[in-house]
C-alpha cells in the first residue's frame, strides 16, 4: 500500500527494512503550520491521482496501473507543489491503487469460496463491501508523505539539545523546513544495529503532522542451520508461551496484557485515555517479545490465527486483544535472528495432552492442564506450545464429526495413524 512496502518486496531476499518514529513536537508553531499546509496539499493531490487511476481501471479492466505515472497524467494536477513533489504523490498513489486492486481480487476469491460452501449470507455481505470499494475507490484518511533523498537532508552530526536535524526542500510555495528531533532509545538501537550488520539509514523519510519515520535497511542474516523447533502459543493471559519453557511475565510495575485489556475496556473509545492505553499495550507487547532468547532455535511454529470472532458476553474485552501486533513482532524478530517461521493450525492444540496425545475438552481448565487419561499436568499454554512444536497432521472436519463428539480421541504425530478411535 506504500512505497516502502513495494521496496521491501523487491529487496526482501537480501535486506530487512526497519523503521522508527520521532515526534515532531519540538518544531515551533510556524514550522508546524507550514508542514500541515504542505501535507494537506500533498494529500489532496495524492487523492486526485488515486481517483483518476481507479476510474481508469474500473472503466477499462485491461488498463495497467504504472508504478511511475506518465507526464500526461501528472500534468493534470492543479497544485502549487513542485514537479518533484507531484511525481512523489503520483508514485505513492500508484502503490495505493495497486494494493487495493490486489485486495479486490482477494475479496472476489473469498466471495466465490463462500458461495461454494453455501454461506450465502456472508457472501452477500462480502459483495456489498466489494461493490462499495469498486464504486468509491480508496480514500486517504491519514496523510503521510513519503519523501526521498531529493527532498530530505538528515544531519546527525550536531552536538546540542537536538541530535537530529531534518531539512525538507523542493516542496513548493517556497516552503523550506528545518525540523529538530531528539533521538529515542529505539532510534539509537536501529542505528547501531544497521552499523553492526553492514546496513544503512535511508536518506528518505515518511512524515505526517505528528511524527517522522526514519527507515533503516539492514542485511538479512543467514538462516540458522542447526537447532531445535519450538512452538509458540499466543494468548491474552500470557503474551507468549514457548515449548522450551520461556513465557511472558508481568513487567516491573505489575502490568500484564490481561490487566491492560481491562484498562482499555474502561476507556471511552477514541478518547485520549483510550489512545494512551493502546500505546501502553503495544509497548508492553514489544518489551515482552524482546526478552525472548532465540539462541539454539532453528524453526518456530506459530499459531495461524485469522479473523477471530468472539462470544457476545466477552466481545467488549476480547476485541482489544490485537494478536496481529504479537504475530507481526514475532515475525520481525524471527527475521532478525535467521529463524525459520512456520504457521500451524492451532485447533485442538490447547486440549491435547503433549505427553500421551489424548484430546478432550475437559483436559483444560483455565491456565491448568490435566490429562483425563494419563494424569499429566502442566501450564495449559506451555502444553499447547509443545503441541504446536510437533509435526501433527491437521484435524479435519470429518474427523471431528466422527470422533470428537463421541467424547475424545488420540491425536498422533505424522507417521502414525493421525486420529485413533476410542470406543
Amino acid at each position: 500500500m506504500t512505497t516502502e512496502t513495494i521496496t521491501v518486496k523487491e529487496e526482501k531476499k537480501d535486506f530487512l527494512i526497519r523503521s522508527t518514529k520521532a515526534t515532531i513536537k519540538f518544531a515551533n508553531i510556524g514550522k508546524r503550520k507550514q508542514l500541515d499546509s504542505f501535507l494537506q496539499e500533498y494529500g489532496k493531490v495524492e487523492q486526485f491521482f488515486i481517483t483518476l487511476l481507479w476510474k481508469n481501471k474500473m472503466a477499462n479492466p485491461k488498463f495497467s496501473v504504472p508504478s511511475l505515472l506518465p507526464t500526461e497524467l501528472t500534468s493534470q494536477a492543479n497544485t502549487w507543489l513542485t514537479a518533484r513533489a507531484i511525481q512523489c504523490c503520483a508514485k505513492q498513489a500508484s502503490g495505493v491503487v495497486r494494493s487495493n486492486l490486489d485486495a479486490v481480487d482477494k475479496m472476489e476469491d473469498k466471495q466465490q469460496e463462500l458461495l461454494k460452501r453455501g454461506n450465502y449470507r456472508q457472501a452477500r455481505k462480502q459483495n456489498k463491501r466489494l461493490e462499495r470499494l469498486k464504486t468509491t475507490g480508496p480514500i486517504i484518511k491519514n496523510i503521510e508523505a513519503e519523501l526521498d533523498c531529493r527532498f530530505c537532508e538528515i544531519d546527525l552530526s550536531k552536538d546540542n539539545s537536538f541530535e537530529i536535524w531534518l531539512t525538507l526542500a523542493s516542496l513548493g510555495n517556497n516552503i523550506k523546513l528545518i525540523l529538530p528531533f531528539k533521538r529515542t532509545k529505539h532510534f539509537n538501537e536501529m542505528l547501531q544495529y544497521a552499523k553492526d550488520n553492514s546496513g544503512k539509514m535511508n536518506e528518505g523519510v515518511r512524515i505526517s503532522s505528528k511524527n517522522v519515520t526514519f527507515i533503516f535497511k539492514i542485511h538479512k542474516p543467514e538462516a540458522v542451520k542447526e537447532g531445535i523447533t519450538v512452538g509458540i502459543d499466543i494468548g491474552m493471559k500470557s503474551i507468549y508461551s514457548m515449548s522450551n519453557g520461556q513465557q511472558s511475565s508481568k513487567d516491573l510495575h505489575g502490568w500484564d496484557l490481561d490487566k491492560i485489556q481491562n484498562k482499555l475496556v474502561r476507556r471511552k473509545k477514541g478518547s485520549k485515555g483510550f489512545r494512551r492505553a493502546q500505546t501502553h499495550r503495544e509497548n508492553h507487547i514489544r518489551m515482552a517479545m524482546n526478552k525472548i532468547d532465540w539462541s539454539g532455535i532453528k524453526r518456530a511454529n506459530v499459531e495461524k490465527i485469522r479473523q477471530l470472532r468472539f462470544e457476545s458476553r466477552m466481545v467488549r474485552k476480547l476485541t482489544h486483544w490485537t494478536y496481529t501486533i504479537i504475530l507481526d513482532k514475532a515475525g520481525s524478530l524471527l527475521e532478525e535472528h535467521g529463524v525459520q517461521l512456520q504457521e500451524v493450525n492451532p485447533a485442538f492444540t490447547s486440549r491435547r495432552c503433549s505427553k500421551c496425545g489424548w484430546v478432550k475438552k475437559s483436559n483444560r481448565k483455565g491456565k491448568r492442564f490435566c490429562c483425563s487419561r494419563c494424569g499429566h499436568t502442566a501450564d495449559a499454554d506451555i502444553n499447547a506450545s509443545v503441541n504446536i512444536s510437533l509435526d501433527l497432521s491437521e484435524v479435519t472436519k470429518k474427523d471431528r464429526q466422527l470422533y470428537y463428539n463421541g467424547g475424545g480421541f488420540y491425536w498422533n504425530v505424522v507417521g502414525h495413524e493421525s486420529i485413533v478411535r476410542v470406543a
